[in-house]
């Protein structure tokens, strides 16, 4: 990860001040498309062997190519400044079976911005078959409870704690509560 502002033009410079959380920098996207085509694809591509392939891996691989194509949409704002990530990155919540009283964790998966769509399915699915195939717990639901039977008061002031942490860059890279990179590695 790298202090991307340095080459950004000054009202890109700017926006961590005009839209200071996340909320703000929200865009909201609504489009039908005709996936008739795709969907037939898929069907193909089951039979042929990627059993499962679906829209949710098309969604991916056009994610990885986008960020591969422009960059600049692969940037996170901490402490009002703008950094670029190295990596294209998808987190996601899992269920560890398909039941209704299952636990959820999350997956990390690292892409490569010449991955195609079956790139995106073999590692999709080998980071969820681990996860499905796994009886240990990773941490995260266990901290995550244990967090929230603590006080309102108390997680309020470690939340606060964590996010003037998070502003002047002094969490940990691979911070339990944070995900994204920290500017310290930049």
């Amino acid at each position: 990860d790298y202090y991307a502002s340095r080459g950004l033009g000054d009202v890109y410079k700017r926006q961590p001040f005009i839209m200071p959380t996340r909320n703000d920098a929200l865009n909201y996207y609504e489009e039908s498309f005709e996936i008739t085509n795709a969907d037939r694809w898929f069907r193909k591509q089951r039979v042929a062997g990627y059993k499962g392939m679906g829209m949710l891996h098309l969604l991916i691989a056009a994610y990885v190519r986008a960020c591969a194509y422009l960059p600049g949409l692969n940037r996170f704002c901490v402490g009002k400044r703008i950094y670029a990530r190295e990596n294209i990155e998808i987190v996601m919540t899992v269920k560890r079976s398909l039941t209704i009283n299952s636990s959820e964790t999350t997956i990390k998966v690292t892409f490569k911005p010449t991955d195609t769509i079956y790139d995106v399915y073999s590692r999709m699915n080998a980071a969820i078959d681990e996860i499905k195939n796994s009886d240990e717990e990773n941490g995260t639901e266990e901290f995550a409870n244990k967090f929230a039977s603590l006080p309102r008061f108390v997680i309020s002031f470690a939340i606060w704690l964590l996010r003037v942490a998070d502003y002047f860059g002094l969490l940990p890279k691979n911070c339990l509560l944070y995900t994204s990179p920290s500017p310290r590695d930049a």
